[in-house]
């Protein structure tokens, strides 16, 4: 709920009447020859005690939000509290030790105790996520984490600011090893340098995501802290560039878990996550693997405990955190806490200027004696609790600063920008006022007590969007009643946050003599000076993208229409040098059956990175029941072919079945016994003899006899017969008839059909052939896709690809008879688990005539088993 001055007023009065003991001046002062003198002689306690006398010297006797931060802005004050921090939260004791080591560890450590803003980041990033344990304030920062912070400043020299000073620091709070134990990770894990230097390297040469160059020192933390060998870490950036690089938009690789195989996995992981990959696991695997791919790629993750399950918690772009492949928040357990706990922490660290406030007041309290520490604790854990703020951009100057004639800005200025206005507000007659904002996206209003900026406060919040003047869509959009007084000027702030889309911003007031409009400029006057009618706008607009004004005048005369573009004319590939070369993303057609939905066929990807040189590749993706893409080819010469295909897997036993309708015969006409609920125009004879394998002739339901007959428009000499019923393989026993005169003879009757069938038989003249189904497996009707004869065969392979890892790699040659002419080869992959094709090549290895069974072609079908069916989707339906 909305903080008001009605709830918060008896807190501001005790903590404004609660004085804390009034300390005598304490003569002695923070001074750099004493620090010295202490870091020389390897002895911090009398310094630290002094600076505790002297901190406790400088509490104000009034304990409000504004004093506490008069004082803390204080440099002299903000240095001397953070030095006593660190001492104290180091341990003196250790300190000595460490100084005492080596001349290097005193510089190092004077080095640090003279920078306040080196010292905070330390501290900070040092600090619990858990609110509860930050308010205990009882915890100490790493004995051996300053010789690792040492090592890496001594070898780097970059480490020792901006990135790589938190880089450095993190790295030394959470070295590898100190991550989620899990599956892939080595027996031995690298050195905290080695791991600082490797990211480092990896930033600089653009690896990890643009996000990592903004991560406070905790969130690097969950980086540094990664299990994984840097080479595993290497290979996982590696493998979804080249395998899949869909998955970096939006740097979203945690889905990568997708393609963790949900089952018991049959290979060891041993101690790479390459095997957690290619061999799959249940949760605790992908748990695992999720925490590393993101850490991979630079992004803050760690483990999940949930109720008999384990998934991932990660950082998203926006800095707020969540959970993936699991229950909610409610049901987690991570880092040592509930994940209510968790997330309540994050939400506090994004607040970072407060959280940096409230953390130096803590540290201030423990200066004092116990018996006067508890106001500041109290106001501390008020400031934790209030609603969150926008935070600006402070640290750079708006990009524009105009003045505005009412509390209403323009609309509809552009996208991706913060904006701040301010000044003062004068109440025409004394009484209550409702303050109200109404925003696109988000804002926050602040209103004083006084003319004191320091005394702002948030009186009403939007964090969604509304209609423009639309006051009353949220709770938290109006303020409690609030008494001002006539002849008073009271500070007042707007902080407005635009995200994409439409952007307005407006602050409405409603009290007596105000009927509930806008604010107007007469009871209004800029910040920090200015005569009454105005009022201070501050604009920061964002540095990564160009801002794109947003038209407001309609063209003078409407604009002509233009042509429709034709899409693209595949290309037909032709020999050169003897060598077919195809670009899988040249494809004519593509198709497939979905078993658990997603898209039915492949998709074209950008190879990465994204640049002419690399192209584009195409996917064919896990968990379909078949997936299929088709090529023009134009082949130079009947024979046989050597099929060599450029690839990327992430598992074994990955194949293709590959095809070409050039050898049988074209059919005239086709007609059917029945047709699955009459569908003619989708599911009709001509659909099973079409040379295409996206479509099929279906029967309905139940049905187990059922005939299928071709006409070739003339009598021609036949030897072979394919027939393709895919991965239903519901029937199994059937015949193959051809017409003499008008008698149906027996050509052969055989089990099983699958997803190729290829029988060759005495030849024999006919124009009409019948395929008749005498019995089925199951309650689903017949399904042939295709069914075809001729005197020699189609030209088909089973293309095996090796587990690459996900790298490109090249498959094994396989032989496939071509004939003559122009046609369409296609890849059919059936339930795979994710196959990327960048290219393949087709070289003629000697002509020929004759009829040609391929080597690869096991019998008469290959069916895919039913267990197998369930391995590859039934468990992967998530």
């Amino acid at each position: 709920m909305t903080r008001s001055w009605k709830v918060s007023l008896p807190l501001i009065l005790i903590c404004a009447g609660m004085l804390v003991t009034t300390f005598k001046s304490y003569a002695w002062e923070p001074n750099i020859p004493e620090l010295t003198a202490a870091a020389n002689s390897a002895s911090f306690g009398a310094y630290a005690a002094n600076l505790g006398k002297w901190l406790s010297a400088k509490a104000p006797t009034s304990v409000r939000e504004s004093t506490m931060r008069t004082v803390l802005k204080d440099p002299v004050v903000a240095n001397a509290l953070c030095q006593w921090a660190f001492l104290v939260k180091s341990g003196v004791g250790g300190l000595d030790a460490f100084a005492k080591a080596s001349p290097g560890n005193k510089a190092f450590l004077l080095w640090i105790l003279q920078d306040t803003r080196i010292m905070d980041l330390y501290l900070i990033g040092a600090t619990p996520i858990s609110i509860r344990q930050r308010e205990d304030n009882s915890f100490g920062l790493p004995g051996g984490a300053l010789e690792l912070w040492k090592k890496i400043y001594d070898a780097d020299p970059e480490s020792r600011q901006g990135l790589y000073l938190r880089l450095a620091m993190a790295t030394a709070l959470n070295p590898p090893g100190t991550g989620c134990r899990g599956a892939g990770q080595p027996e031995k894990q690298e050195e905290p340098l080695a791991r600082y230097l490797y990211l480092r390297d990896a930033h600089k040469k653009k690896e990890l995501f643009p996000s990592f160059d903004n991560l406070t020192v905790w969130e690097l933390r969950q980086v540094t802290c990664c299990m994984a060998s840097n080479a595993d870490m290497t290979w996982g950036r590696e493998m979804v560039n080249i395998w899949n690089p869909d998955f970096r938009k939006n740097e979203g690789v945690v889905d990568t878990t997708t393609q963790v195989w949900r089952r018991n996995s049959p290979i060891s992981h041993g101690s790479s996550y390459k095997n957690v990959l290619a061999g799959g696991g249940k949760c605790g695997p992908r748990s695992s693997w999720s925490v590393f791919i993101c850490q991979a790629f630079g992004i803050p993750a760690t483990g999940v405990g949930q109720p008999a399950h384990a998934c991932v918690a990660y950082r998203m772009m926006d800095g707020n955190w969540r959970t993936a492949f699991g229950r909610s928040w409610a049901a987690s357990k991570l880092l040592g806490m509930s994940g209510n706990e968790f997330i309540e922490g994050v939400g506090a660290r994004l607040q970072t200027t407060r959280f940096l406030l409230v953390e130096h007041m803590r540290w201030l309290a423990a200066t004092l004696p116990a018996t006067n520490q508890g106001p500041i604790l109290e106001l501390a854990k008020y400031i934790t609790k209030a609603p969150p703020i926008i935070e600006l951009p402070v640290d750079r100057s708006p990009t524009a600063v105009t003045s505005l004639k009412s509390l209403e800005a323009p609309k509809d200025e552009g996208d991706t920008y913060f904006a701040r206005v301010r000044g003062y507000v004068y109440p025409p007659v004394s009484g209550e006022y409702v303050f109200g904002v109404a925003s696109d996206d988000q804002a926050d209003l602040f209103l004083s007590e006084s003319d004191s900026i320091e005394d702002k406060k948030l009186i009403a919040y939007n964090r969604e969007f509304t209609d423009p003047g639309k006051y009353d869509t949220y709770p938290t959009q109006k303020s409690p009643p609030i008494r001002l007084e006539a002849g008073k000027k009271y500070y007042i702030e707007a902080v407005h946050k635009e995200l994409t889309g439409g952007d307005h911003l407006s602050v409405a007031w409603k009290g007596p003599g105000v009927a509930g409009s806008v604010v107007p400029g007469v009871n209004l006057s800029p910040y920090p000076t200015g005569e009454k009618g105005s009022i201070t706008r501050e604009v920061w607009r964002s540095q990564a993208a160009a801002v794109v004004a947003k038209a407001t005048v309609a063209p003078a005369a409407p604009a002509k229409a233009a042509a429709p573009v034709a899409p693209p004319v595949p290309p037909t590939f032709s020999a050169v040098n003897g060598v077919i070369h195809v670009d899988a993303a040249s494809f004519c057609a593509d198709g497939g059956v979905a078993v658990f939905g997603g898209h039915t066929g492949v998709w074209t990807v950008d190879s990465y990175p994204p640049s002419q040189v690399n192209g584009k590749q195409i996917h064919f993706a896990a968990n379909m029941g078949t997936v299929w893409a088709g090529w023009k080819i134009n082949v130079p010469e009947t024979g046989i072919y050597e099929l060599v295909a450029k690839g990327s897997t992430v598992n074994f036993d990955q194949y293709f079945f590959v095809r070409s309708y050039g050898a049988t015969y074209p059919v005239k006409s086709a007609t059917v016994s029945a047709v699955y609920h009459n569908m003619v125009k989708d599911l009709g004879a001509e659909k099973a003899c079409d040379n295409n394998p996206g479509t099929r002739w279906a029967v309905n339901e139940g049905v187990d006899k059922a005939w299928l007959e071709i006409d070739l428009g003339e009598p021609k000499t036949i030897s072979t017969c394919m027939i393709d019923e895919r991965f239903f393989n519901r029937i199994n026993t059937f015949k193959v008839e051809y017409k003499a005169g008008l008698e149906w003879k027996l050509l052969f009757q055989t089990n099983n059909i699958g997803i190729l069938f290829e029988r060759d038989f005495p030849p024999v003249t006919a124009q009409n052939v019948r395929l008749t189904t005498l019995d089925g497996r199951e309650n689903g009707g017949p399904t042939i896709w295709e069914f075809a004869v001729g005197n020699a065969r189609n030209g088909s392979a089973w293309l095996s690809f090796p587990c690459t890892y996900g790298l490109w790699g090249t498959t094994k040659p396989a032989d496939i008879r071509l004939v003559k002419g122009a046609q369409t080869i296609w890849f059919m992959a059936p339930f795979q688990r994710g196959v990327s094709l960048k290219s393949f090549d087709l070289k003629l290895k000697g002509t020929s005539q004759t009829a040609y069974t391929p080597k690869t072609v096991i019998g008469g079908a290959k069916s895919v088993p039913s267990s197998q069916l369930k391995n590859n989707t039934g468990e992967d339906a998530e």
